[in-house]
């Protein structure tokens, strides 16, 4: 129970920042942040807007997708002959022009220096296409694209392809006295293909500048015009991830969150090395999490669902700061009521979260943490007593309050209940 408001607050900016994906410049977007009005829509209006919005995505699915993707990779498994199922000693003996001698002379031109390059020419990775035969026998052929290796079973392919080098990332190991050097391609995708028709790629954007400044990208593609996409920026100011549900280009969910934290990026601050007396041996200890803890200040959170966005913010250093020394005042792991009323209290102070309609800028209601007080009967003691615990409360602009159960339920969304187990039938 110890800590609970710390990591209340941290989940809760976790789970619920402005979309831009630069989120490191507070400065800038205070002046963009768009005013929120108060919704004249009554809770029960409410509750028929947000059932509409949640139908709308839900509908977006369609189950008969799911199940062609599910076909798809069934076609492309059975492909494989039984001889050649796990054969990835079978496929790999049958790239000639990977040259074991190749690598090794790569990793030893210099003793202290270890280069990783795809797009090495004397590696003579690209350029492969491996065709299995109905009768599991292979044939190897050269194709154009020297960036790509392709698996091939008649008109179906499973192709992994990347692009030039991009940027690089180096790293030391101080106890070996090695540097890794990591050429990074611009993309690396692999994508399935039946029928001459792309039923699925996962395409990787590494997006590094430098050692402390990166933006991985990742956009998966499915069958039936579905794409998520998920991309973090880190910094030395700190780390923000986006990500995206579509289909046929339209957003149907997104989010995205930032923390603020200086030097994170910095591996210096990944690892604490001391010198073990017993192995007689440096050693490396793991201590991200305690910098992190130490160094956060500010956070960002915001959830989009079509035209319904859950926004947080919030000084998360004085949070911590302030649960720290509420835990060291109940640090007898006793925790009544006013532990509980302290904590949300504090809670409510720094983080401030809201729902939104992001296409009319109308406030829905903000959401607040409140204690709760709930009543059992403890047997070893033989009385009743009572248990406590924090839960997020919907505060409407009318002054009504909501706790969630009470506003989401099945009576109020029984539409959208019957619409997913309608689909969850289908599937079965």
């Amino acid at each position: 129970m110890k800590k609970l408001f710390s990591t209340l607050a941290l989940c809760a900016i976790a789970l619920t920042t402005l979309s831009s994906c630069d989120l490191f410049k507070p400065e800038e977007k205070k002046n963009d942040a768009p005013e929120y009005e108060a919704s004249k829509l009554t809770p029960s209006q409410h509750q028929e807007k947000l059932e509409t919005i949640a139908l709308e995505i839900v509908n977006a699915i369609d189950p008969a997708d799911v199940e062609d993707l599910a076909k798809s990779l069934t076609t492309l498994s059975e492909r494989i002959p039984e001889e050649q199922q796990g054969g990835a000693e079978e496929f790999a003996r049958s790239i000639q022009n990977l040259d074991v001698n190749n690598i090794v002379a790569l990793v030893t031109r210099a003793s202290e220096e270890l280069i990783l390059d795809i797009n090495d020419p004397e590696l003579g990775l690209g350029g492969i296409c491996v065709e299995i035969k109905e009768d599991g026998t292979t044939v190897e052929n050269e194709i154009d694209d020297k960036s790509a290796i392709m698996i091939k079973w008649e008109s179906d392919a499973l192709t992994l392809s990347w692009g030039e080098n991009k940027g690089e990332y180096t790293f030391e190991d101080s106890i070996e006295g090695v540097k890794y050097i990591v050429k990074l391609p611009s993309f690396i995708k692999i994508a399935i293909t039946l029928n001459g028709v792309e039923h699925f790629s996962a395409n990787i954007e590494p997006n590094v500048t430098d050692n402390y400044t990166y933006a991985p990208a990742l956009t998966i593609k499915l069958n039936g015009g579905y794409e998520l996409y998920s991309k973090v920026n880190a910094n030395n100011k700190g780390v923000g991830v986006e990500g995206s549900f579509k289909k046929n280009g339209k957003k149907l969910i997104g989010s995205a969150v930032a923390i603020s934290i200086n030097d994170l990026t910095n591996p210096d601050n990944w690892y604490e090395e001391y010198y073990d007396e017993y192995y007689g041996e440096t050693v490396s200890d793991i201590v991200l999490g305690e910098y992190i803890g130490e160094n956060v200040t500010n956070g960002t959170v915001q959830v989009d669902l079509l035209t319904l966005s859950i926004i947080g913010t919030g000084d998360l250093r004085s949070v911590i700061d302030e649960m720290n020394a509420l835990d060291e005042r109940y640090n007898n792991g006793n925790y009544p009521k006013e532990y509980y009323d302290e904590g949300c209290a504090i809670v409510n102070k720094y983080l401030k979260v809201m729902a939104v309609y992001n296409d009319t800028n109308e406030k829905i209601a903000d959401v607040i943490l409140q204690t709760v007080e709930e009543e059992y009967y403890d047997e070893y003691l033989d009385k009743t007593d009572y248990i406590y615990y924090a839960a997020p409360i919907l505060v409407f602009p009318d002054g009504s309050k909501f706790a969630f159960e009470d506003f989401f339920t099945e009576e109020s969304f029984s539409d959208l209940i019957e619409r997913i187990s309608e689909i969850a039938g289908n599937m079965e």
